[in-house]
């Protein structure tokens, strides 16, 4: 089964769920095609964009495949493959921007929270779905989440299985900006081409020094960005942005 198919497209690198008569749920072969993909980054990609086919982006975990004489360890097995691609998200030096309509739930709203850059079309609704289950979240989502929003929210999310929709996810923090579904794929696609055309030396310090700064103190932080700053500005990318300024032209990234 074809769970997603991947593409470049001028410097970002393209993920597409595709299994939507299933609702891009996360299966076995989800798992192993996403690992491939994400593998298949390389120093020309200077941005991801994740988005999904149909009118949903995700549904979370292959529910089905749970009915098993051994639940615990099907859950342990799915858990753990999404677990290592969402730590493969974590681990990249370039940005993730993500397009998310209709439903993100249980594994896919795990999912949505795995982007540097989120972005809602209207429909988007974001529920937890485990405890309707019996479950509890997995995905990273009692990480993220807190972190994201409030623990409050958490426990109120992952508690009673409340939903979010696109508007409250943006007041809340769990999305950057919400636009019609009608323009979400060309919104997310011209931000992605936005950051591809940037100097990638800076745009991977910018994710370095953020990611940085959650576990920071702020004279550290401070000390990193001045190294970060000077590293940049002895860059080609550096030199060439400082010369167009001055000069009053586009720049021309090379790095």
């Amino acid at each position: 089964m074809t769970a997603l198919r991947s593409s470049r497209t001028d410097g970002v690198f393209n993920i597409v769920f595709s299994n939507p008569d299933q609702g891009n749920i996360i299966t076995d072969e989800w798992v192993a095609q996403m690992r491939a993909a994400l593998a298949d980054i390389n120093d020309t990609d200077r941005c991801v964009l994740m988005r999904a086919e149909g009118k949903n982006f995700c549904f979370g975990g292959d529910v089905a495949s749970f009915a098993t004489d051994d639940p615990g360890g099907r859950l342990r097995d799915l858990a753990g493959g999404l677990h290592d691609v969402l730590e493969q998200l974590a681990t990249l030096e370039i940005p993730v921007v993500q397009a998310v309509h209709g439903w993100a739930a249980g594994g896919g709203f795990s999912l949505s929270l795995a982007s540097d850059i989120t972005i809602a079309g209207t429909s988007a609704k974001f529920k937890a779905a485990y405890n309707g289950i019996g479950l509890t979240a997995d995905g990273g989502l009692t990480f993220n989440l807190p972190r994201r929003t409030s623990t409050q929210l958490a426990f109120d999310m992952l508690l009673t299985d409340r939903v979010i929709d696109a508007n409250e996810a943006l007041a809340r923090g769990l999305v950057a900006r919400v636009v019609d579904d009608a323009d979400l794929e060309n919104e997310t696609a011209g931000i992605a081409q936005r950051i591809a055309t940037n100097s990638a030396f800076a745009t991977r310090r910018v994710k370095a020094l953020l990611r940085e700064s959650e576990t920071a103190t702020f004279a550290g932080q401070l000390a990193r960005e001045t190294d970060a700053i000077a590293d940049a500005a002895q860059s080609p990318d550096g030199r060439e942005g400082v010369a167009a300024f001055l000069e009053r032209r586009t720049p021309t990234f090379n790095r």
